[in-house]
């Protein structure tokens, strides 16, 4: 069988590891996008060709406050904007394709997906990876737990896009040599912009780029190497500027800008490195260490040190190589960005391009066609990172897609089965005193909308986590929340709205569309009650309290006043995850 043909068998079988992506339905911010592509809701910034663009602290009087599109305790600084149109673009086309079914989407990513890993087989083809290692880098790619989210959620398209221009525009780099120095330089540049226009983090396809201008120019290539190198830096650099002057980029605790938050980022960047490269490695999902926060610094402790001495061990076996340089770099430029977002699988998926092709070189090197017998531990550590980043990762993405198959109908059963009252009670107002999962209560009012069409409900999540909590009635209007264990505002969803790690303090305000929230008392680690007042009786049938005990939420009716409930820690809807 000839090499085309073994890596068209590849791909068919990477794509057959992301075939469970087909029937999950829409998750999360899919749906907030089908309500704005639906035309049920869009404000100043959120419409079909700008579908990541949040805005800011929504003002009274704006869509986004009048429908409680934000919650209670987001600060006043708060912003989220995201520049994606091209990404935008395409999910509006799958609307107009699909219309709500969400296998269309799925199916466009995998799509996108299987011209990604056609790319990838003739780019690596293009840096002259030695037979077999081409086959084998796209092998090792499709493995990647990396991959899941990029082709499984249609809201992280982004990361596809990203990656797939990004490929492209190397891969019309390498060209030069038949197409013409400055018009194969005008096509890379033009779909490494497609890549920015993907998602923020693609101008990083303009400093790999460059860096293989300086790489691979010598002689009388040398000066149009480096105008053209100095062309793509400026581009990138032109590009952040003027995404800065417009005002995108985030104002949020979850999210880390280097220019803003510069601790912050260089922090997640230290633990991200040696987590991602481990991670890349094999089966070793980063996931986990966003739900364990506590398991983060010895991790990456421990990465760091059997990092050290594989590559070590490795590196020289592979930095032989003319595009062995070039390959590290891509990795390295494509992990440091994504240091803004806390630690996830996907964060890897730029990074594993390059990643995928230096195993594979290593791999060839040392058990395939070995120039020289490679030492004992040379080739226990190329076995080991054959089986890790092969057959191992391979079957953990297949659990991943189908683990997160169940999670997302999960997530979406619970929202659905939601004791809302019935239409005839006309506009009902529902406060989620708890949630069964954060992700749950971030997403129950677009899920709602979209599953059901009755748009006659607002949704208002008192927290996001199920924290054991005691309901106290102070009056006709007006109850208190005090948390009976991890005090309130410190779950990973919850910072998503909150801009400083300290808490609001004692007589802090908050206002929404419906009801004033008071802090009552905090300490240095959250906030530990609340006051809520409402400006109808608690007793309205309008009005439903759901509590979270075991699954779906169930509606609990208020105490009397100067009574308290005590509600118990609610049941975990996913054994990992709260």
């Amino acid at each position: 069988m000839n090499s085309e043909r073994l890596a068209a068998l590849i791909i068919l079988v990477g794509l057959a590891l992301q075939l469970p992506s087909l029937g999950s339905g829409f998750f999360t911010d899919d749906y907030s996008h089908q309500l704005v592509l639906d035309g049920v809701f869009q404000n100043s910034t959120l419409r079909p060709w700008s579908l990541y663009d949040f805005g800011s602290f929504p003002q009274p009087g704006e869509r986004t406050h009048e429908v409680g599109g934000v919650p209670w305790w987001t600060s006043p600084d708060w912003s989220v904007r995201f520049f994606r149109p091209l990404t935008s673009l395409t999910l509006w086309l799958d609307h107009a394709l699909y219309g709500k079914r969400a296998s269309g989407y799925h199916l466009s990513s995998l799509l996108w997906y299987a011209g990604l890993l056609v790319l990838l087989y003739f780019l690596y083809r293009q840096l002259r990876l030695p037979e077999p290692a081409p086959l084998l880098a796209v092998a090792l790619f499709c493995a990647g737990g990396s991959t899941v989210f990029p082709v499984a959620w249609p809201a992280n398209r982004n990361t596809l896009l990203e990656v797939f221009f990004t490929v492209a525009s190397l891969l019309v780099l390498t060209r030069y040599r038949v197409w013409g120095r400055n018009r194969t330089l005008l096509a890379a540049l033009s779909l490494a912009a497609l890549g920015a226009l993907s998602k923020a983090s693609g101008i990083t396809a303009f400093v790999i780029i460059a860096l293989y201008l300086l790489i691979d120019t010598r002689g009388e290539r040398r000066r149009w190497g480096l105008i053209a190198a100095a062309a793509s830096l400026t581009l990138a650099l032109g590009y952040l500027s003027t995404l800065a002057t417009l005002g995108f980029g985030t104002h949020t605790l979850f999210y880390a800008t280097p220019w803003k938050d510069t601790a912050e980022f260089a922090v997640r960047l230290a633990v991200l490195l040696p987590t991602g490269a481990v991670s890349l490695l094999g089966p070793f999902p980063l996931d986990l260490l966003f739900i364990f926060p506590r398991a983060v610094l010895p991790t990456a402790l421990l990465s760091l040190s059997l990092l050290v001495p594989c590559i070590w061990l490795a590196w020289k076996h592979v930095s032989r190589h003319p595009s062995a340089g070039f390959l590290l770099g891509w990795t390295l430029l494509s992990l440091a960005p994504q240091a803004v977002a806390p630690l996830s699988d996907r964060l890897l998926f730029g990074a594993s391009v390059g990643s995928a092709a230096l195993l594979a070189l290593f791999i060839r090197q040392t058990l395939i066609h070995p120039p020289h017998p490679p030492s004992r531990p040379v080739r226990t550590l190329a076995v080991a990172v054959l089986i890790l980043a092969g057959p191992l990762s391979a079957l953990s993405v297949l659990v991943q897609g189908l683990s997160s198959d169940q999670l997302v109908s999960e997530i979406r059963e619970t929202i659905l089965l939601t004791d809302v009252g019935p239409p005839a009670l006309g506009q009902r107002e529902v406060f989620l005193l708890q949630s069964p999962i954060q992700l749950a209560a971030f997403s129950a009012a677009s899920t709602w909308a979209i599953e059901t069409e009755d748009y006659g409900v607002r949704f208002w999540p008192m927290q996001f986590l199920g924290r054991s909590v005691r309901w106290s009635r102070i009056d006709e209007t007006t109850f208190e929340l005090e948390s009976l264990g991890e005090p309130f505002l410190t779950g990973q969803f919850e910072k998503v709205f909150r801009t400083k790690p300290e808490p609001p303090p004692p007589g802090t305000r908050f206002q929404t569309a419906l009801f004033t929230v008071q802090v009552i008392e905090s300490d240095q680690t959250g906030v530990l009650r609340f006051r809520v007042r409402c400006p109808e009786s608690l007793d309205t049938p309008r009005y439903r309290f759901l509590q979270a005990l075991d699954g779906p939420w169930k509606r609990i009716l208020p105490p009397d006043i100067g009574q308290s409930i005590d509600l118990p820690p609610a049941a975990r809807l996913h054994p990992m995850l709260q």
